[in-house]
């Protein structure tokens, strides 16, 4: 099909201290701007799990307008996700921001079908999980946060950081509490990972 070009990429991401993770992706472009992404995960196996498991997009300064089709509407996570109802919601990426005593991964949202990130005339780029996926959309990166010791400390970025994940790890009591259970840890494993990104306008709906 002279419409569709298929790129095939392997790429191994490694940390300081040795662990690494190969992902080999197919990404498929099709004529009409819709590009299907189809990854697998392979991370070296450890004792301790992954945070969690996905991309981080970077997109251009005045993508601040939120919607999607998954849990809400507040931030929620694997094992904190019983209060959160699944329904269609709009949000903002500065309102996704939760401003934690200490800056950390924060604004999450579980089981999204789709999530759409436009500017004020309502174009940009819609992310549809083959299954579902779980996504944030902030103005800082995970480095950004993790540098960070408090809120006040953070340089807001103006572009839109949109991270969508295939898995996350479970909160568990967090500092002051037990770790996860062992049915919510991100254990590393080959996990697959698919989704699609479209071009989004009021035109074009969400189907």
């Amino acid at each position: 099909n002279s419409s569709t070009v298929e790129i095939k990429a392997d790429i191994k991401s490694s940390a300081p201290k040795g662990f690494s993770v190969v992902t080999s992706t197919t990404f498929t472009v099709y004529g009409n701007g819709t590009i299907d992404v189809n990854s697998t995960f392979t991370p070296d196996e450890t004792e301790w799990p992954l945070p969690k498991l996905g991309y981080i997009i970077h997109l251009p300064e005045g993508f601040e307008n939120v919607e999607y089709f998954g849990a809400g509407p507040f931030e929620n996570y694997v094992d904190r996700k019983r209060a959160a109802a699944i329904d269609r919601y709009k949000t903002t990426v500065d309102d996704m921001f939760v401003p934690y005593v200490r800056t950390q991964d924060c604004g999450n949202r579980s089981d999204v079908r789709w999530v759409a990130v436009t500017d004020r005339t309502g174009n940009g780029i819609m992310i549809k999980a083959g299954n579902v996926m779980d996504f944030s959309a902030l103005h800082y990166t995970p480095v950004d946060l993790d540098k960070a010791g408090h809120p006040f400390e953070l340089t807001k970025r103006k572009e839109t950081i949109l991270s969508i994940d295939v898995a996350h790890n479970g909160l568990g009591g967090a500092s002051c509490g037990p770790p996860p259970m062992d049915r919510y840890l991100l254990k590393t494993e080959k996990t697959e990972f698919s989704y699609s990104i479209r071009p989004c306008n009021p035109l074009l709906g969400d189907k």
